[in-house]
């Protein structure tokens, strides 16, 4: 098997176990129904974890894989763009992480 196909199929493993882990998070969010006040950064992680995994992720994208509904979606992400956490290349464009912080450890 070529070097680069290995690597593409490690590169495909790790970002679905990443995945997996933005789901779990988002669920954890979800049931335990913490506090608002205590909730806000922790769901800001899980939105820039979700988005740094797939940039060309659109909002209905990001609201289906949280669990969230769609004005919730768009909420966040306006939050983000507002701490210059976030921001999109161009109308439609994949998102970008201006900070550094995508949410990833």
């Amino acid at each position: 098997m070529p070097a680069d196909m290995l690597t593409t199929e490690a590169m495909i493993a790790q970002r679905a176990a990443h995945l997996e882990v933005v789901r779990r998070a988002a669920m954890e969010l979800r049931s335990e129904g913490m506090e608002k006040r205590g909730r806000k950064g922790a769901e800001d992680e899980v939105v820039l974890a979700a988005l740094a995994a797939d940039p060309g992720m659109d909002v209905m994208q990001l609201a289906r894989q949280l669990g969230i509904s769609k004005s919730a979606a768009y909420r966040q992400i306006g939050e983000l763009k507002r701490k210059g956490l976030l921001l999109q290349e161009g109308r439609g464009g994949n998102w970008v992480f201006p900070s550094g912080k995508t949410g990833q450890t």
